[in-house]
């Protein structure tokens, strides 16, 4: 049994041995005060993504009680942004603020620059994808975006 923090060691590298395989899958049921949403970019349908962002919002009434940004296939990794996270707990979700929290978060990335882009446009399509994703975990967690 693995969460998925320590199960990701890279692109195409896990945490399991040679001698194991995956035969399930287990996801908490999710249900308002918390919301999760998942974003991609895809060059084209059906095309590896060159960058996705997954948020998880926790609200206490009009606040945020905690929430989780990841990005993923812009570093080896799914890999958290925790600065962009900090900066929404205890507030209270406005425009403005989830607008600075998905600056935050291409900011604090770290891109690896290919054929699918340079580092600045991945950075600049994760805080598209964090600000889609936070608007939507936001809702799904039955609050508003003030």
């Amino acid at each position: 049994t693995y969460d998925a923090a320590s199960f990701f060691h890279g692109f195409y590298e896990t945490a399991l041995g040679k001698d194991e395989i995956v035969t399930e899958v287990v996801f908490p049921v999710i249900e308002p005060p918390v919301g999760a949403a998942y974003e991609k970019y895809e060059p084209s349908a059906g095309a590896y993504p060159t960058a996705t962002m997954a948020a998880v919002v926790e609200l206490d009434g009009d606040e945020v009680a905690d929430a989780t940004l990841v990005t993923g296939a812009i570093e080896p990794g799914p890999t958290p942004t925790p600065d962009a996270a900090a900066h929404l707990e205890g507030e209270t979700p406005t425009e403005e603020l989830v607008t600075e929290a998905a600056e935050l978060a291409g900011d604090e990335s770290d891109p690896m620059e290919d054929s699918d882009g340079s580092v600045e446009f991945k950075r600049e399509i994760t805080k598209t994808l964090a600000k889609r994703a936070l608007v939507t975990a936001i809702d799904r967690a039955g609050g508003d975006i003030q």
